[in-house]
């Protein structure tokens, strides 16, 4: 099954931060084949821009941090308002996540559109 240039790039994006934060080795192995895969549509003539691996990788980068607060207010503090306002953060930062691939759905013709009811 092919995996379509919007989810390659979320998924090379989160494991750019895995590797950064974590230092695993292993997961350069899978960004690799990742990319591999990518080079496969540039080869097909599909554009594929490097602002939209920036652009993820930022939207990513700012859920991975509100989701260390929430965890941290959650384990520590159990401030519920606090907690709230986390959640909202959540849902407002991954609607930018949504609007990114879906340009990269648009700007290459491949995939489908994320639609998200809330």
């Amino acid at each position: 099954m092919e995996i379509m240039p919007a989810e390659l790039i979320d998924k090379m994006s989160i494991l750019k931060l895995k590797i950064e934060r974590t230092g695993e080795p292993r997961l350069s192995q899978q960004y690799n084949e990742y990319n591999t895969a990518i080079e496969k549509f540039k080869e097909a003539g599909i554009e594929i821009k490097h602002e939209w691996f920036d652009e993820l990788y930022e939207a990513n980068k700012e859920q991975w941090e509100i989701y260390a607060q929430l965890n941290e207010e959650k384990n520590n503090n159990r401030d519920l308002e606090k907690i709230g306002r986390l959640y909202v953060a959540v849902e407002k930062s991954n609607k930018k996540r949504v609007a990114i691939k879906n340009r990269i759905v648009e700007g290459t013709g491949k995939g489908f559109r994320d639609i998200k009811m809330n």
